[in-house]
């Protein structure tokens, strides 16, 4: 493989994840990455963090970026800012638009790259569903589902530093602003508005918040945890259309939950936040074979139906059937890819990832953990599988929520929700993947004290975490407590 030209179309995230791995190992490939915004890959689940970083003479410097531009020069990694528009599989070449920023060189007289290796990293575009006032179709950028110029003036989608560049120059003269969606995505774009010091309203469909990851009451403790904020909740809303005045935002109209009319919110600003899709523009365009809800079909070595084009990230669909949203997924599928590509075919498969999690969302920690993915597919933490017993505990003291599921003989935790403290997350979550419940009881896990007989000596090393050596407490990359002490002591890192 040493000598093949590798190209990465995108570089978000995963992209970079699969380029840092891959530059690594010194196998010798030649390594181009095509970037359609301004600036190298940064970490975009830490997006709000822009705010207290945001001097534009850095964009490559930032708190947030993963390389420098230099950074990616000393590893051999070819920058090239443009949007790819078209892949040519017979003559294995992308081509590209160009794209150029302030201070930022752009070879003028490339407009393709040849590959002997295709990777795509296109991640996904913000779903804007087809409410009146929400598009202008008539502008729809099929390159650019993002494109701002698709939307009307005071309609914003939260993905990128530009979009919430955008929301800081609005802001300047809005007032009221209402986020479209209660999810993870639209609870961190409420979050960007909270910041900005706007009058905040999340505007939810389902019945609560968060409903792909928690069940309703702890949906309903995160709404009052967000609520005592002093951002407005309206779930349950039926969404009718954008209220506009001349061509600007002046309202969102919307039904109550329980309620027969229509009522106007007084909004100067809307920011959609409702989902994801795939970019997969390119892949239809070429041919390849797509998932059934979009993407890219890939086998288990990340592999499309062209034996020269990869997919990894939230463009690839596993199998055809299920494209992950998750940061520690497109990992996963990074570290496969490069070791099928240095050691050889075969050397590892990618088949599906740990869809736990942990965030602080507003400022309320919220977790979701299962033994696996059918915790969630099969929605087992909502209190309707027969064969599930489900432990409820909530305090009225710190407004904190915790359901953890077992099988009905009470043998094995199968997952569970946390909702304002979640402490015991890195716990909960190894005795989860295990065949028991390592010596505790149910009613202990659930109710967070010592089973009958036990004091509350955790087998943590004295250190008061209650966390063990090989507890894993990071699940995007599988770091042990163990792996983390070990740095601290012995190569003088920081936490």
């Amino acid at each position: 493989m040493a000598g093949k030209k590798v190209v990465v179309v995108g570089h978000g995230p995963i992209g970079h994840a699969f380029i840092e791995k891959l530059a690594e190992r010194e196998a010798g490939f030649e390594i181009t990455v095509v970037c359609e915004e301004p600036r190298p890959a940064y970490n975009r689940v830490m997006l709000t963090q822009y705010f207290l970083d945001c001097d534009g003479d850095k964009h490559d410097q930032m708190k947030l970026s993963y390389w420098s531009e230099e950074d990616l020069k000393s590893k051999n990694v070819k920058l090239v800012y443009g949007r790819a528009t078209s892949i040519d599989r017979d003559n294995k070449s992308v081509a590209y638009s160009k794209v150029s920023h302030g201070g930022s060189s752009v070879d003028e007289d490339a407009d393709s790259l040849k590959y002997d290796i295709l990777v795509l990293c296109t991640g996904s575009f913000c779903f804007v569903p087809p409410t009146p006032g929400f598009v202008l179709p008539e502008k729809k950028n099929p390159q650019w589902p993002d494109d701002p110029a698709s939307r009307p003036e005071g309609v914003f989608v939260y993905r990128t530093i530009e979009d919430l560049e955008a929301l800081i120059a609005a802001a300047k003269n809005s007032k009221r602003a209402a986020v479209i969606g209660g999810g993870l995505l639209g609870l961190e774009a409420a979050k960007a508005v909270y910041d900005l010091e706007m009058e905040s309203h999340v505007v939810e469909m389902a019945p609560y918040l968060m409903p792909t990851q928690l069940n309703e009451e702890a949906g309903k403790a995160l709404e009052r945890k967000i609520s005592s904020l002093g951002i407005h909740v309206h779930s349950g809303a039926k969404i009718q259309e954008a209220v506009l005045d001349g061509g600007k935002v002046k309202g969102l109209k919307f039904i109550p939950h329980g309620e027969t009319e229509p009522k106007i919110l007084d909004v100067d600003m809307i920011v959609v936040s409702c989902g994801v899709r795939p970019r997969d523009e390119l892949a239809r365009g070429c041919g390849l074979e797509l998932g059934g809800r979009g993407g890219i079909k890939v086998d288990s070595s990340l592999c499309s139906t062209d034996p020269s084009i990869y997919a990894l990230g939230e463009v690839a669909s596993i199998g055809g059937v299920f494209c992950y949203g998750l940061w520690a997924p497109g990992v996963d599928q990074a570290e496969a890819l490069v070791k099928n590509l240095v050691d050889g075919a075969g050397s590892a498969s990618y088949e599906k990832s740990d869809l736990s999690t942990k965030l602080k969302l507003l400022g309320v920690d919220v977790a979701s953990f299962g033994s696996d993915e059918s915790f969630w597919f099969k929605r087992k933490f909502d209190g309707k599988d027969p064969e599930v017993v489900n432990l409820e505990c909530s305090s009225p003291l710190d407004g904190s929520y915790r359901r953890l599921c077992f099988t009905k003989d009470g043998k094995k935790l199968v997952g569970g929700v946390l909702v304002g403290d979640a402490k015991d997350y890195p716990k909960l979550l190894q005795i989860c993947k295990k065949g028991d419940l390592g010596g505790a009881d149910p009613e202990s896990l659930a109710f967070r004290r010592p089973p009958p007989g036990q004091g509350a000596v955790a087998n943590d090393g004295g250190d008061g975490t209650g966390i063990a050596e090989d507890d894993v407490i990071c699940t995007c990359l599988n770091v042990t407590k163990g792996e983390v002490v070990k740095a601290i002591k012995d190569k003088d890192c920081l936490t």
